[in-house]
């Protein structure tokens, strides 16, 4: 219930959307970087009490793209490429205590010029085995976003 509280919390504070939830997955939209990157900021800072408390991470992938919807259902390959970098994520933070956000190219070019534009990290591809994620990451970037007290 903490876990839904906090991200419906972050969601309307920040106008964010919840789209789909399925399992533990959470699938939000904002309208703006500038808004995700305020939502995923508070949103980590809201989840080191989770790690405190019930000593859970979260591992959160952010992509920019088309997204489909009919009625309920959401579709479309941006959607796909978000699961696969929170699989890139899950692999390369697999400690449940860990916060971690991957992001794509396409979220940190929508940074630059911004204050948010010197808090990524460079992710280490070198140790990726999987052939989809090294694809995926190919196409699309993949890279750390680090909260600033995090640095």
């Amino acid at each position: 219930i903490e876990y839904d509280d906090v991200l419906n919390d972050v969601c309307e504070k920040h106008n964010g959307v919840i789209r789909n939830v399925s399992g533990d997955h959470y699938f939000l939209t904002f309208s703006d970087a500038n808004t995700l990157f305020h939502a995923t900021k508070d949103l980590c800072m809201e989840w080191k009490k989770m790690v405190e408390r019930y000593q859970l991470g979260i591992s959160i992938a952010i992509h920019k793209g088309d997204l489909n919807i009919i009625r309920s259902y959401l579709y479309g390959n941006d959607i796909h490429t978000t699961v696969y970098l929170e699989r890139l994520n899950s692999l390369m933070h697999p400690t449940k205590e860990t916060i971690s956000v991957v992001v794509s190219g396409r979220i940190k070019e929508s940074a630059i010029g911004t204050k948010w534009e010197s808090q990524f990290q460079v992710l280490d591809r070198s140790n990726i085995n999987d052939e989809k994620l090294k694809s995926v990451i190919e196409e699309y970037g993949a890279d750390w976003f680090i909260m600033e007290d995090e640095q």
